[in-house]
């Protein structure tokens, strides 16, 4: 994603916080959950995509969070996002990205099979953060 990101004048920054990071999981679909996240950074983008990726160690979990400077989501559909098959709304319904609304329902089915959970914080001017959080490996 970072070569997608730079052909756009953008940058992925990379934070780590701690040094246990240690969870039990399908590597194929947690990819695939980090990949649509970085994605979706990077399609709703209207300028250089400024995105934050943040892996920080907690007690019991570790947390993913996923930060950008995109279009933002309007608080009327954050919490539908999730839902299989939506896509906020356009003017005329006409949509610049194209998707069929399944990203973020397969972000939120994959976490919650893991044991994790997902959070969305956006306003639409200042762009959306995703917080996954996710069990630590038994040690």
């Amino acid at each position: 994603m970072r070569l997608q990101v730079e052909e756009r004048g953008g940058e992925i920054q990379l934070n780590l916080t701690g040094n246990s990071f240690q969870i039990q999981a399908d590597t194929v679909h947690l990819s695939n959950v980090l990949f649509n996240l970085l994605d979706n950074s990077l399609k709703y983008a209207k300028e250089a995509p400024q995105i934050k990726l943040n892996l920080e160690d907690q007690a019991k979990s570790v947390c993913i969070t996923v930060s950008d400077n995109g279009i933002g989501i309007p608080e009327a559909y954050q919490k539908k996002v999730f839902d299989r098959f939506f896509r906020v709304p356009t003017a005329g319904d006409r949509h610049d990205v194209k998707g069929y609304g399944l990203g973020l329902s397969y972000v939120a089915d994959i976490v919650k099979q893991h044991g994790g959970q997902v959070k969305l914080w956006s306003n639409e001017t200042a762009g959306s953060t995703f917080q996954i959080t996710l069990p630590k490996a038994h040690e």
